[in-house]
């Protein structure tokens, strides 16, 4: 919402010119042309946008030593809003919190200190707002626009050194790219459509052979492709991610307080069963974190049973 009010009022500073609109100028050549570049590109990653943050906080430091001493009617309804705004942040978060230390219990990641930090996080946070919800009608309230700022710093730091390090579990790759190895043994591996982050995943710190990565533009060609190996190499394992994300401690909570519904089988009508059923593999391997990612793992199998499942 500040950046907003900023972003208003540097339209007007930098059509009136002179030396002292230099730093808006800057703001500006560093934030518009790079936002309009990623709006119209092909990726998906909102990391791209890093670099524009920082300047976008520049913009409203600028803003707030220029008009936060007498703020128009606008900028004075949006410092408003982006007050509801950390409230609303730290009350979600005050609901996550206790979900997190039921999930964190039943997944055995459980950290009394860290469920400490994040409750002193929502605690100290609130404390801070509501302190400076009294100085918001206010004029020259840099002492509002501080302690919003600090409200916002103890909430993340809080909450983020209780909830990051489940959150990693969730993402621990390193597990999935050793039980990749173990499972696949000196067969060949191929990964069918990876993303960046599976190639990363099987890449990082192994001395396993380099996968061979079949990323064809749409199935039929990708399926001739494995086919094409499969006759030259009958041994080989097929890597294939499955859509979703596993269930866990956390989403099994979530599902037992009926706020979310349970994670269905990934498999039937998946690009795997899809892949298996095209080339005569058979889905030996699902490997899969708890609310993380999952995969399956073909091969040309010859025994009957059902297919093993490991889940971290």
């Amino acid at each position: 919402m500040l950046a907003i009010a900023a972003g208003r009022y540097a339209y007007r500073r930098v059509r009136t010119g002179g030396a002292d609109a230099l730093a808006w100028r800057f703001t500006v050549a560093a934030i518009v042309p790079t936002t309009l570049l990623l709006s119209v590109s092909s990726t998906a990653r909102g990391i791209y946008l890093a670099p524009v943050p920082p300047t976008v906080g520049l913009m409203i430091g600028l803003w707030a030593s220029e008009r936060l001493a007498a703020p128009d009617r606008i900028e004075l309804g949006l410092l408003r809003a982006t007050t509801w705004l950390v409230m609303g942040v730290i009350g979600i978060s005050a609901l996550t919190v206790p979900l997190m230390v039921i999930g964190a219990r039943d997944g055995g990641i459980f950290s009394l200190w860290r469920t400490a930090a994040g409750i002193t996080g929502c605690l100290g946070a609130t404390v801070l707002v509501l302190v400076a919800i009294r100085r918001i009608d206010v004029p020259a309230s840099l002492v509002l626009l501080a302690r919003l700022y600090a409200a916002f710093a103890v909430l993340v730091t809080g909450v983020g050194i209780f909830m990051f390090p489940i959150i990693d579990s969730w993402h621990d790759l390193r597990r999935i790219a050793s039980a990749v190895h173990q499972l696949s043994g000196s067969d060949r591996l191929v990964l069918y459509q990876p993303d960046e982050t599976t190639i990363a995943m099987l890449d990082y710190e192994s001395s396993a052979p380099t996968p061979v990565n079949v990323s064809a533009g749409d199935e039929e060609t990708s399926q001739a492709a494995i086919a094409t190996l499969l006759a030259q190499d009958p041994n080989l394992r097929v890597l294939v991610q499955l859509p979703g994300h596993a269930s866990g401690a956390f989403s099994a909570t979530l599902s037992r307080l009926h706020l979310t519904r349970a994670s269905p089988d990934p498999l039937p009508g998946s690009s795997a069963v899809r892949l298996s059923s095209a080339v005569g593999l058979k889905v030996t391997h699902v490997i899969e974190l708890p609310e993380g990612r999952r995969y399956a793992l073909l091969e040309r199998n010859t025994r009957d049973g059902d297919t093993d499942k490991l889940l971290f």
